[in-house]
């Protein structure tokens, strides 16, 4: 696969997230707590993963070679969904996506600082493209929306997301994406479901469960193709594919809640959409090179 498909295969990932957050996000302000939605959502990946192997015959795709990368992946999880889960009950998604779009320099800054990357010129300058139009959405929004106790939550998710990006792309090089999912989901359901019980908090209407349900196969779908594209091409190269959220949540956002589209939100998403389009281009470039070099 190349670089650019796998790109692509990243953009229906953080599509399928946008979805899950609208479900999260309805399903908070109908009174579900950060837990309960994390132990739902972890219990519907395992049934989905246990259930996949058990028809495919192949459970032993579901063993690690080693414990520290799935263990490690599934705590930074953990701390990734319950900041993020948190902080959409007190954050409309035109501010929620805007502050996300900052993981793709954590994650750059990281590759860098732990040598896993080298970022050429061209990259680094679509990242702070991007990031200029991060700012130019989110700043004249500051002061017009939101809780700080969201703003919080979501610095803490942020950063922990983009150790889990890098985390995820050195152990999907070893492990099946079948093991870190199930990984994944253990741990989300063993503090949501541990947590949930410790709080001992009243159930909601049963109306307000049913959110859980596609929460929980969104969010499965959007993780696996994640995983897959990690697999196929640079860690950096698929955060810079999680701005194509703030075109997709605006919409929904709109849709859904009325939150209408700013002028400055439409020419910070030019900015994003544009430095994401050259460095897929880079990418495709730099595949074909290494195929010619490979055959001389």
């Amino acid at each position: 696969m190349t670089p650019g498909r796998a790109m692509l295969i990243a953009v229906a990932a953080y599509s399928s997230q946008v979805l899950y957050d609208v479900y999260v996000k309805l399903g908070r302000e109908a009174g579900l707590s950060s837990l309960a939605i994390m132990a739902a959502i972890g219990l519907i990946g395992l049934a989905a993963i246990l259930g996949t192997a058990l028809f495919k015959r192949n459970l032993p795709s579901l063993l690690p070679r080693s414990l520290w990368g799935p263990v490690a992946i599934g705590l930074c999880s953990v701390g990734v969904r319950y900041g993020g889960i948190t902080c959409l009950k007190y954050l409309p998604l035109s501010v929620f996506y805007p502050i996300f779009f900052s993981t793709p320099l954590i994650v750059a800054a990281l590759s860098a600082l732990l040598r896993l990357e080298v970022l050429s010129k061209t990259k680094i300058a679509c990242l702070a493209a991007g990031f200029a139009g991060v700012l130019f959405v989110l700043l004249p929004n500051v002061s017009g929306g939101g809780e700080w106790i969201g703003y919080g939550a979501a610095i803490v998710s942020i950063s922990l997301l983009a150790v889990y990006t890098i985390l995820l792309r050195k152990v999907s090089q070893t492990e099946s994406v079948q093991c870190i999912q199930l990984f994944n989901f253990l741990f989300l359901f063993a503090v949501g479901l541990g947590g949930s019980a410790l709080q001992a908090a009243p159930l909601p209407a049963p109306y307000v469960l049913t959110f859980l349900i596609p929460a929980g196969l969104f969010f499965l779908g959007g993780n696996v193709l994640f995983n897959i594209a990690l697999k196929y091409t640079a860690a950096t190269n698929v955060a810079q594919c999680h701005y194509s959220q703030i075109v997709f949540g605006g919409l929904i956002g709109y849709w859904v809640w009325g939150d209408r589209p700013t002028w400055n939100l439409a020419v910070g998403a030019a900015l994003i959409i544009v430095a994401g389009l050259v460095v897929a281009r880079e990418a495709s470039k730099n595949e074909a090179i290494a195929k010619t070099a490979n055959t001389l």
